[in-house]
């Protein structure tokens, strides 16, 4: 009788899944969250379910290793997972939730701040392109979608060294337009384009320099520090590279004696400590800063 009221209750495969249910006449019936293995509520194992089910037909659409894995530093991996999930806040992502905002490029003025315009299409990027690569790089068109060209990044395991170039310039005109929203400084590809490859030489200088470091032992000898030096660095023809450096002038002065102390500072362009120098002094007014003139010869002389 239960077994007929049942079937015409319930369709015909869960008629059966009840009938086929074990009764346990000595215990009593209690809640199961079969999600997990406890048997408790969760909502951690309710995402995790909800996820699965949500992708569960799609296909990896790159190799997500080679972008964890690439040779970049690791704000610009972060900046790469933005893209590659197309969150990146550009003006046409943001109006698109807050409808408020102005979809339109902030540089050039003259279309949607999409990925494509801004990394490929704005005029500002093109030319950070030519300067990196040549006015003919051949990398994309102006009909191509970024995406399309981002995903094209991971077809070849062998194209590490143009990711990194790739990524690195991406990162450094997402940097620029930054700059431009944020700060009111208007974007220089030239500028933009030295930033780059000075980034990308530094970055592989260090990276040479901790490799060789841990195969001996820590100690870095002074040819190998030269070879590393004018090596190879990424993306960027096998040359000798002159690297500059930072000075940081300082002077004091007391307006009454005219006694004062200037020191000058020489980092290199990735923040390392080279050299320093000071020099104190009594000059009248009008020479009051002529002990940097002194500082400064002694410290050229020690860096050449």
């Amino acid at each position: 009788m239960e077994h007929h009221l049942i079937q015409q209750i319930f369709s015909p495969d869960i008629s059966q899944a009840i009938t086929n249910l074990v009764i346990h006449t000595r215990e009593e019936d209690n809640m199961q969250w079969n999600l997990n293995n406890i048997g408790k509520v969760s909502v951690k194992a309710l995402y995790k379910a909800k996820i699965e089910n949500l992708y569960r037909n799609d296909h990896a659409t790159r190799d997500w290793g080679a972008l964890w894995s690439l040779e970049v530093a690791p704000a610009i991996k972060i900046f790469l997972w933005k893209c590659a999930h197309e969150i990146l806040p550009t003006n046409a992502k943001t109006a698109s939730i807050l409808h408020y905002i102005d979809p339109t490029c902030k540089i050039c003025k003259s279309g949607e701040e999409t990925m494509t315009h801004m990394f490929l299409n704005c005029p500002a990027a093109t030319d950070v392109w030519h300067h990196m690569f040549g006015e003919s790089h051949g990398l994309f068109d102006h009909q191509t979608p970024f995406m399309d060209w981002f995903n094209t990044w991971f077809q070849h395991t062998s194209n590490g060294e143009n990711m990194s170039t790739y990524a690195t310039t991406c990162w450094f005109i997402w940097k620029a337009r930054c700059d431009l929203v944020f700060q009111n400084i208007k974007p220089n590809s030239k500028k933009t384009t030295l930033s780059i490859q000075q980034h990308l030489c530094d970055y592989n200088r260090i990276q040479n320099l901790a490799h060789h470091a841990l195969n001996t032992q820590g100690h870095i000898s002074e040819t190998g520090l030269q070879r590393e030096e004018t090596g190879f660095h990424v993306g960027i023809p096998r040359q000798k590279q002159d690297y500059g450096y930072i000075i940081k002038i300082c002077t004091i002065q007391d307006p009454n004696s005219y006694q004062f102390f200037s020191a000058l500072t020489v980092t290199d362009f990735a923040g390392k400590y080279v050299d320093n120098r000071g020099h104190t002094g009594q000059l009248g007014a009008s020479r009051a800063t002529g002990g940097g003139e002194l500082a400064f010869a002694g410290l050229r002389k020690s860096i050449t």
